[in-house]
């Protein structure tokens, strides 16, 4: 597993180049509360057990900029033969925006001047703070390549929508990585007030949508699905035929179940030599923050579940 002695770990992202993985993560002094200033940091693998960790790669702007106070999670694709991040730039507020940064080789990045490229577009999405933190929603990008075009998935609200529960997941398209319309979102049920970190994954024909979810912002009908004594706190996944949706939880909706050893958050689907593994970070105030081994899972007709 992966942790860095005297630093926090946050979310993750990757992409997978051959045989070898690539991890970007936030990470900031252990002195520094969480979320209040990452850097994003890399780190490789050729097994998804052992990283050779590169240190930071790209930090805070100047205090007044797009991504001055707090950049946060993204992901990383390859398009017109270069490799590009979205990230969520000072996701906290007032008012969060995702922005690109660019490499040729996965360890250099440059972040590219026209940022930020997506904000809230309050004709579709609310700017509103949510009910457990009071911050608006528009961060973790995911990007999604469907032939010559390229999706962000990101965390956001409905507006006119109960405020326990809407959350959505927004998206934003783009044929160049350059120029981003905003358009109307998956079509989803109501079961939080935030969809954290969504992943998308297409296998055998699904379309596979993994959240992340904690107590503070899971919705009442997801919450009773829950077995007593488990954590909350943990992935959950849907399934759609179609990209658009519509995506339907099955059961609890958890990828892993109760009885499961850790319950890692903000996780990822890392398909990782023709087989797809489960990562993502533990918490933990004590011991320290790391990410988790990888988990074997399986595509079943019920969503992402841990392999037997």
């Amino acid at each position: 597993m992966f942790c860095r002695p005297g630093f926090h770990i946050g979310d993750t992202w990757y992409f997978i180049q051959g045989e070898r993985a690539h991890m970007y993560y936030l990470t900031c002094p252990a002195s520094i509360p969480r979320h209040t200033r990452w850097s994003i940091g890399h780190a490789w693998s050729d097994d998804l057990v052992h990283w050779q960790d590169e240190g930071v790669i790209l930090k805070p702007g100047m205090p007044d900029a797009w991504d001055g106070i707090c950049p946060a999670t993204g992901s990383v694709t390859e398009f017109g033969g270069r490799y590009w991040m979205a990230y969520s730039g000072n996701f906290s507020g007032p008012r969060p925006t995702t922005g690109m940064a660019c490499s040729d080789d996965l360890f250099s990045w440059q972040k590219r001047e026209a940022n930020p490229v997506t904000g809230i577009d309050g004709r579709i999405y609310s700017g509103e703070g949510n009910l457990a933190w009071r911050q608006p929603r528009w961060r973790d990008p995911f990007l999604f390549r469907d032939g010559d075009t390229v999706y962000q998935l990101i965390t956001a609200a409905l507006p006119c929508a109960p405020p326990e529960t809407a959350g959505t997941v927004a998206l934003a398209c783009s044929q160049d990585m350059e120029a981003w319309e905003i358009i109307p979102p998956l079509e989803l049920p109501a079961i939080a007030q935030d969809l954290e970190c969504p992943k998308l994954h297409r296998v055998d024909g699904r379309y596979y949508l993994t959240l992340s979810i904690s107590e503070a912002i899971m919705g009442p009908d997801l919450s009773v699905r829950q077995g007593r004594g488990q954590p909350l706190a943990t992935a959950y996944s849907l399934v759609s035929e179609t990209f658009q949706g519509p995506y339907v939880l099955h059961g609890n909706g958890r990828i892993l179940e109760n009885a499961f050893q850790v319950s890692p958050y903000a996780c990822e689907p890392v398909l990782f030599r023709g087989r797809y593994y489960l990562l993502g970070t533990l918490w933990d105030d004590g011991e320290g923050d790391r990410v988790c081994d990888p988990i074997p899972l399986e595509a079943t007709p019920r969503g992402w579940k841990a392999a037997q």
